[in-house]
């Protein structure tokens, strides 16, 4: 028995850490808060954990009998279906992280990893092939609107799934500014209170934009005059 518990507490503490490590990794690196709500990753990832922390060990104390001679045999398996439910798990969790935030006329869309076109993104200049494990960063829509092809599939997919058509945003600074949402807005759909307390953390907020998102849109404050994003915030934009 003290070797079975022993195993069991050796397998709990291996599945926490690796647990630990890749709920930072999911949420403070590919889905920084709000994101995570926005995109609607918590649950896929809840998912992941109670395989990996929970069914993997329980499973490992169960099977656990030293007198059996598949012992060895019947833990391999368990730890082997485990790495490979928690590498599917976070091969998908990776494929749904947001690599860009693009602005486009009137809105910021989360454009995922698995949203990109890969023969697109290969004419893409080279600051918007690679798919960063880093985190998200943001970009534009080219001005001269000249990526809006006729194409049924470019239509299908939405502009922003096409790297080529990124640009810098602060090339898009003047437009930002004259397209952006007065604050004053945001009280329409969203608790007075809670947006007085967003924007007292937020002070060079000067305009927003609604951010379109799988799960849950949100608002991008904007700093108009320096043509930069402020902040995602947990608020609704109007409807």
């Amino acid at each position: 028995m003290y070797t079975k518990n022993k195993f069991f507490l050796w397998h709990l503490s291996a599945s926490i850490l690796i647990g630990l490590l890749s709920a930072y990794i999911v949420f403070f690196i590919w889905y920084p808060a709000p994101l995570a709500k926005a995109i609607g990753v918590t649950h896929l990832f809840g998912l992941l954990l109670i395989i990996d922390v929970i069914l993997g060990p329980l499973l490992g104390w169960i099977v656990y009998k030293e007198s059996k001679k598949t012992l060895r045999f019947d833990l391999s398996i368990i730890i082997l279906v485990q790495i490979i439910a928690y590498s599917y798990g976070m091969y998908s969790v990776a494929q749904g992280r947001p690599l860009w935030i693009v602005y486009s006329q009137y809105h910021f869309d989360v454009v995922q990893s698995k949203q990109i076109d890969e023969l697109d993104r290969a004419k893409a200049a080279q600051q918007y092939r690679e798919r960063s494990l880093l985190g998200v960063q943001y970009v534009a829509l080219k001005d001269d609107e000249s990526y809006k092809k006729n194409d049924v599939d470019y239509q299908r997919r939405g502009w922003t799934s096409y790297p080529a058509n990124y640009t810098k945003l602060s090339l898009v600074q003047l437009r930002m500014a004259k397209m952006a949402f007065d604050l004053k807005y945001l009280n329409q759909t969203n608790d007075p209170q809670q947006v007085a307390k967003v924007l007292k953390q937020h002070p060079s907020a000067d305009g927003w934009f609604p951010l379109k998102a799988p799960m849950s849109d949100m608002v991008v404050l904007v700093d108009k005059t320096k043509g930069e994003v402020v902040e995602i915030a947990n608020l609704k934009p109007l409807r």
